[in-house]
Formats: C-alpha cells, structure tokens, sequence
C-alpha cells in the first residue's frame, strides 16, 4: 500500500513539472514572437498564392479579350480562378483594375495597366492635389503622390 502511495506522488509531482515544462515553452515562444512570425509567413503565403492566381486570372482574360483586358472578361476571369462571387473587379481608369478579396481574406490588390500587381487600391495622382501627410511623433507617413507633392512644396518653399 505505501509503494502505491509513493508511486502515486512520484506520478503527481512528475505530471506537474511536465504542465510547469510546458507552460515555460510556451510563454518563451510567445515572448520571442515566433508564433507571430509564422503568422505573418502564412500571411505572406497567402497573399502570394492569391497574386499568382490573380495573374493567372489576367492572362486568361488577357488571351480571351484577344490582347485586350475588359472589366467583363477580367470577372469572367476571376470568377473562375476564385469561384463565382469571390472577388470584385472595378475600373479604376488608366488600364488599371482594383481587386477586392471578398471572404476570408479581403484583400486589395491593383492590376496596373502593364499587368503588375500591387498591394492596395488604384490610387493615381491627379499631378496637382496636395495633402499633408499624417504625422506620428518625428515620424513622417508618407502614402500618397499628393503627400509627396506636400513635402515637396514645405522644403521648396
């Protein structure tokens, strides 16, 4: 009976510092962010694969408008890559489409009119609108042509 009692503790006291093992693992591996790090390359993982669909979407439409992309042909296009109603094509002007992820990833990608895909949506600078960028502590964000055209016009003046 008393062996059974101490093989009991000994089972006890070994499944503890197993559950203490464990949670030490654990909380190193969030402090060195190495489970952000393999979400932000999965995350990257998928933004590629969409773009390579996405560019298989373009040639297709590309090769069905007979060198020539449309707005029709370019859904045509995706609705077949990604599933009917999946991704939104727009116009965005200047031979450059904006693409938006509906569902899980909704993300925006541009299709410039030489068929490079980018990040983000069509934004083309008008050459004259201004607008000042934001400003956080010392640090300068600068996302559009009319920031640029901003800064341009303070150190110029």
């Amino acid at each position: 009976m008393k062996k059974n009692a101490i093989s009991l503790i000994v089972l006890v006291i070994t499944i503890l510092v197993m559950a203490i093992l464990a949670a030490t693992v654990i909380i190193t591996l969030s402090n060195t962010n190495i489970i952000n790090k393999a979400n932000d390359v999965i995350e990257k993982n998928n933004k590629a694969s969409e773009k390579e669909a996405i560019n298989v979407a373009v040639a297709a439409s590309y090769l069905e408008g007979k060198g020539k992309i449309t707005t029709a042909t370019l859904q045509k296009s995706m609705d077949e890559q990604f599933g009917s109603g999946s991704v939104e094509v727009e116009d965005a002007g200047s031979g450059a489409y904006t693409i938006t992820m509906k569902g899980t990833s909704n993300n925006v990608y541009t299709i410039e009119s030489d068929k490079t895909i980018t990040d983000g949506k069509y934004d083309k600078w008008d050459g004259s609108s201004v607008e000042e960028p934001t400003i956080e502590g010392t640090n300068m964000k600068i996302a559009k042509a009319s920031q640029l055209k901003w800064l341009s016009n303070q150190v110029n003046a």
